[in-house]
């Protein structure tokens, strides 16, 4: 019958044009340029690297110094500042889709939140300031005397933001670039460690130091610009799944297309 036959075609297209569009889906690639994340710390004055000490634990000591910035998801931002920290202005951000928060050393600091797997560590409000093109963060007289030297629970300051902060260039890679920028002769810390399902991590700028791993740059003025990309080992796996799916749809279609024609097939086989 006629009307089988294109059901059958219908059908075997429908399953076709769905497998297309997933296909399209992991394999396209995005060419627009990332955009530049800046965040710009007030230090007063900035803390200047005159030498750098001997030892891990001497080192370690050291990096509590720096003005830090660290991107714990792709929605969080945490900024663990030191005592002569006025402010932290971030720009490249939509300034109503931020909100911050304070975390006290008592409540466990940034290790708490960063063994949260749901980031819900509960978190002061940190009134924000709209500036132009950018969002300022008054940093609160009560954390500045508590934020340096402590290494097991570091009091910070977390930020999240309502978009994914890495770009997507393609289903599985992941970028983000980032300013840093503090006062004359002053250094930032930009860290990693905390994503999670990350695979061949890359860095383009900064400097490697021995103060935090090979997820760690050292920004400064003559070099304040890095850019982070990775690949996200969870989309690898959700893009094997797709493809699973896609070569069954493929199967499913070829199936009604042949079921499609198999009466005239039959038909002539007869006829000869």
């Amino acid at each position: 019958m006629i009307w089988l036959r294109n059901l059958w075609l219908l059908l075997a297209l429908a399953v076709a044009v769905t497998a297309w569009q997933l296909t399209r889906w992991i394999t396209h690639v995005d060419h627009s340029p990332s955009p530049i994340l800046t965040v710009v710390f007030d230090e007063r004055p900035p803390f200047q690297i005159e030498r750098l000490p001997r030892g891990l634990a001497a080192l370690q000591q050291e990096r509590y110094r720096f003005a830090e910035a660290a991107l714990t998801s792709e929605a969080h931002l945490v900024f663990l500042v030191t005592p002569t920290m006025r402010s932290i202005a971030i720009e490249g951000v939509d300034p109503g889709s931020i909100s911050c928060g304070s975390l006290s050393a008592e409540r466990g600091g940034v290790a708490a939140f960063l063994v949260d797997p749901d980031k819900t560590v509960a978190l002061t409000p940190v009134p924000l300031r709209n500036g132009r093109a950018k969002i300022v963060i008054p940093i609160p007289d009560r954390l500045r005397g508590a934020l340096v030297g402590k290494s097991a629970s570091r009091p910070g300051i977390v930020c999240k933001v309502g978009r994914r902060l890495a770009m997507a260039p393609t289903f599985t890679e992941r970028a983000v670039t980032v300013r840093a920028k503090t006062g004359l002769g002053g250094t930032v810390l930009l860290d990693v460690s905390a994503l999670q399902d990350v695979d061949d991590l890359r860095f383009s700028g900064g400097l490697q130091a021995p103060l935090g791993g090979d997820r760690t740059r050292l920004l400064y003025a003559g070099d304040d610009i890095v850019s982070v990309e990775w690949v996200d080992v969870a989309a690898q796996e959700q893009r094997d799944i797709i493809l699973v799916i896609i070569g069954a749809l493929s199967a499913i279609a070829a199936a009604m297309a042949i079921e499609a024609i198999r009466p005239a097939v039959e038909r002539r086989a007869k006829r000869d």
